[in-house]
C-alpha cells in the first residue's frame, strides 16, 4: 500500500497514533479510507520497517461477509509473490481493538492517477510501466486471481519510477456503495471508468483475466494522452461508451496498435 492518495485529514481517525497490532506494528497514521476499512502507515517496531495496514471499520468487525472479504484478499496476497505486487506479511484478528488487519509492505510513491494529472508520460515509459504491471496481473491470473479493480489508483510508482510499479488493493478498500463504483456480493466490482465490457454484464459477464487486460490498456491509454478517457461515469453511461474501440486521441500512435 502507498500514501500516495493520503486522504487521512478528511476522514475521523479510528485507530489512534502509537496503538501496537500484535505487539508488533504500531500504527502511525490514517492514510486512507473506504467503505469496509481503513488504511494507516504503521512501522515494525523490531526493526523499523514501514508497513501498511488495513482495518476493518468497527461497524463491520463483526459482519461474516465483510471478514470474508477481508480474509479473501489475505489469502489472495499470501498466494502472490512478485515484484509487481505488494507483498503481504499477516493477517490477524487484534485483541487489542478486537477488529481484523492485514499488514502489508508499505510502497511510497506516486499513484498512476497523480502522475497522469501531471501530463502525458513519455512513449518508453508507458511501455515500461505496461510491461511492469502485465507481468504482475500475469502472475495473478496464473494463481488463478482477477484484480477486477484495475485503475490508476491502485497503480504505485514506487519512488517515482515506472520500472517500480507495484498493483496494490486487491479487494478491501472498496466502498459498499454502488455509486461509488463497486457492489459487494454481486456481479459488478472496479470504477465504472475502468472496468470491462463483461464487467458490466456483456459477453455473458464472464469475468476473468482479460478483463484485467482491457483495464490496463485504459490506464496506458490515459498515461500517454496525460488525461482519462472518459468512460463513463455511471453503468448507463459506461456500458454506452464500451460499444466501440475507445477515442484515442492524443494516444501516442506507437502504442495505438498495441492498444
Amino acid at each position: 500500500m502507498s500514501d500516495a492518495s493520503d486522504k487521512g485529514p478528511n476522514h475521523a481517525t479510528t485507530v489512534s497514533s502509537g496503538t501496537l497490532i500484535m505487539g508488533t506494528y504500531e500504527i502511525e497514521k490514517l492514510i486512507n479510507s473506504g467503505g469496509m476499512g481503513e488504511v494507516y502507515r504503521g512501522r515494525n517496531i523490531h526493526n523499523d520497517e514501514p508497513v501498511a495496514i488495513k482495518i476493518v471499520l468497527p461497524s463491520l468487525a463483526h459482519d461474516p461477509k465483510i471478514v470474508a472479504l477481508f480474509q479473501k484478499e489475505s489469502t489472495t496476497l499470501s498466494r502472490l509473490s512478485h515484484e509487481a505486487i505488494v507483498r503481504y506479511h499477516v493477517f490477524t484478528v487484534d485483541p487489542t481493538i478486537g477488529r481484523p488487519c492485514m499488514v502489508m509492505e508499505f510502497v511510497s510513491g506516486t499513484s498512476m492517477s497523480d502522475r497522469i494529472e501531471q501530463g502525458p508520460m513519455p512513449v518508453d515509459d508507458v511501455r515500461v510501466m505496461l510491461r511492469r504491471v502485465a507481468s504482475g496481473l500475469d502472475k495473478a491470473h496464473r494463481a488463478g486471481v482477477v484484480h477486477r479493480d484495475l485503475s490508476p489508483d491502485n497503480v504505485i510508482l514506487e519512488d517515482g519510477h515506472v520500472e517500480h510499479a507495484k498493483l496494490i488493493d486487491f479487494g478491501i478498500a472498496k466502498s459498499t456503495a454502488l455509486g461509488a463504483g463497486t457492489l459487494l456480493q454481486g456481479q459488478f466490482a472496479g470504477k465504472f471508468n475502468w472496468v470491462s465490457p463483461e464487467q458490466l454484464g456483456a459477453f455473458g459477464g464472464t469475468v476473468d483475466g482479460r478483463s484485467d487486460i482491457y483495464s490496463l490498456a485504459l490506464v496506458t491509454a490515459a498515461a500517454s494522452k496525460g488525461a482519462v478517457l472518459p468512460m463513463g461515469a455511471s453503468i448507463v453511461d459506461a456500458v454506452g461508451k464500451r460499444s466501440a474501440v475507445p477515442d484515442l486521441t492524443g494516444v501516442d500512435e506507437a502504442l495505438v496498435p498495441l492498444l
